[in-house]
């Protein structure tokens, strides 16, 4: 019987209209050995009153000012005992009741020094349309000097990364998951884990949203530079289009045209 724990971090801040769902998905799931803790930045919308109802369920939490999502999702990965980890977006679901089951099944049989473990993700669009993704890490890893080339919905961390590397940079806003990946590659290559969907993601991640593409694509950048990586023509070509957005952005706003950016709640 496998009793390897796994420890599911989260960072909240005013994300009551979905918090309730996301740890729903978390208690339903089949395998036994899970710890959650949560570190929420001092919200006022409600979070603490689901955060209170849940307390009895939960390992750990805490409710207090943060410099943003890294500096929380420290603070809970520092009370987690789990020997993997995996970061919950608060406006996130399980895939199923068996993923969980599914996954630390796989994890049980990859190589002893893996420090990112990986499957896919269901990605649900702000109209409804969703699709499976999550290339295996022979494609990813052709594009991942450029972009986030897995989704980190679908990402287990072995707590050894931690150990050897430290937290998520707390310097950066957007991209530290990025950071940690890139970190691990210079132990051991991530495994993909074949067969599996592990999370719902909804698009409007703070990455994900239009405005933040600049920024996004500047922490990436900065992360490469740290590591020795040559700009690329994708990152050149990714950067181009977001400069494009931003001036569309910009006369869209300056004739006060509605705008169809969406957000979900939670974002830092």
């Amino acid at each position: 019987m496998n009793t390897t724990k796994l420890s599911i971090i989260i960072a909240t801040y005013n994300c009551s209209t979905t918090l309730e769902k996301c740890l729903d998905s978390i208690f339903m799931q089949t395998y036994p050995h899970i710890e959650v803790v949560i570190a929420d930045g001092a919200s006022t919308d409600g979070t603490l009153e689901i955060l209170k109802r849940y307390a009895d369920k939960l390992s750990g939490w805490i409710s207090e000012p943060d410099s943003g999502l890294y500096d929380a999702l420290n603070k809970a990965l520092e009370r987690t005992t789990g020997e993997w980890i995996y970061v919950m977006g608060a406006d996130d679901t399980f895939y199923g009741p068996g993923s969980v089951d599914q996954a630390m099944q796989k994890l049980a049989s990859v190589p002893q020094n893996a420090m990112i473990a990986y499957g896919a993700i269901n990605y649900i669009r702000t109209n409804g349309r969703r699709h499976l993704w999550g290339p295996n890490w022979d494609i990813a890893k052709k594009h991942i000097r450029s972009k986030m080339a897995i989704p980190h919905q679908g990402v287990f961390h072995a707590r050894s990364l931690f150990e050897h590397f430290g937290g998520f940079d707390t310097k950066l806003q957007i991209a530290g998951d990025y950071k940690i990946i890139i970190q691990s590659l210079s132990i051991a290559e991530p495994v993909f884990l074949e067969n599996l969907c592990v999370a719902n993601h909804h698009e409007g991640g703070k990455s994900t949203l239009r405005e933040n593409r600049i920024k996004s694509l500047l922490e990436v950048r900065q992360i490469q530079q740290e590591h020795g990586y040559p700009i690329t023509l994708a990152w050149l070509y990714a950067y181009f289009k977001g400069l494009v957005w931003m001036v569309v952005i910009g006369i869209r706003n300056f004739f006060s045209f509605p705008s169809k950016i969406h957000s979900s709640s939670g974002i830092r």
